[in-house]
């Protein structure tokens, strides 16, 4: 039993890897999006006034 539980486990962690390696974001509407790269720094995309 604890190995059928174990390998459901396993099934479930790689489901959620994959999701989110393979889950693409569509942003649309966004007045300010904030995104972190992975060397830890955060770059704030913000839409101009003139509506640029």
């Amino acid at each position: 039993m604890t190995d059928g539980f174990h390998r459901l486990f396993m099934r479930t962690l790689r489901q959620l890897r994959d999701l989110r390696r393979y889950s693409s974001v569509t942003i649309t509407n966004a007045n300010q999006v904030n995104i972190a790269t992975n060397g830890g720094k955060q770059a704030n995309i913000a839409a101009s006034a003139s509506g640029e």
